[in-house]
C-alpha cells in the first residue's frame, strides 16, 4: 500500500514538472525567475538583459492593415530596435512601434538593449504577423 502511494506521488510530481516545463516553453517564463529564449529551450538567468515582452499582437496574428502598431513592455532605460526602427519606453516601460507590413508573413525580431544597470545587455523576441488586405 505504501509503495502504491509513493508511486502515485512520484507520478503527480512528474506531471507537475512536465506542466511547468511546457508553460515555460509556451510563455517564455520560468518559475525560478529566468526567461526561456524565444527560439530555443535555453533558460536565460535574470540580470543578463532587459525584460522584453510583446503584448500585442500575439504571434501568428492575421491583420488587414498595411501599417500596424506593435505594443510591448521592457525595462526602464532600454531601447527597442527592430528592422531599422527604434523607440524608447515610457516611465513605466511600455513602448509602441508602428511598422509597414508586406503582404503575407512578416517576421520581426525585436531587440531590447540596455547599457547600464543590473539587467544590462540584450534580449530578443521573434514574432510573425500575417498581412492580407481586405
Amino acid at each position: 500500500m505504501l509503495a502504491d502511494r509513493r508511486l502515485l506521488v512520484s507520478m503527480m510530481l512528474a506531471a507537475a514538472l512536465l506542466g511547468l516545463w511546457m508553460a515555460a516553453r509556451l510563455t517564455g517564463e520560468t518559475p525560478g525567475g529566468g526567461r526561456v529564449a524565444a527560439a530555443s529551450s535555453e533558460v536565460v538567468p535574470v540580470g543578463s538583459g532587459p525584460m522584453l515582452e510583446i503584448r500585442y499582437p500575439v504571434d501568428d496574428s492575421l491583420v488587414s492593415t498595411k501599417t500596424f502598431t506593435f505594443y510591448g513592455e521592457t525595462s526602464r532605460g532600454a531601447t527597442i530596435l527592430v528592422d531599422g526602427h527604434s523607440t524608447q519606453p515610457n516611465k513605466k516601460g511600455h513602448w509602441s512601434l508602428r511598422l509597414r507590413l508586406d503582404k503575407g508573413e512578416n517576421v520581426y525580431t525585436f531587440i531590447a538593449r540596455k547599457d547600464k544597470g543590473p539587467d544590462k545587455g540584450i534580449s530578443t523576441r521573434k514574432i510573425s504577423v500575417w498581412y492580407y488586405p481586405d
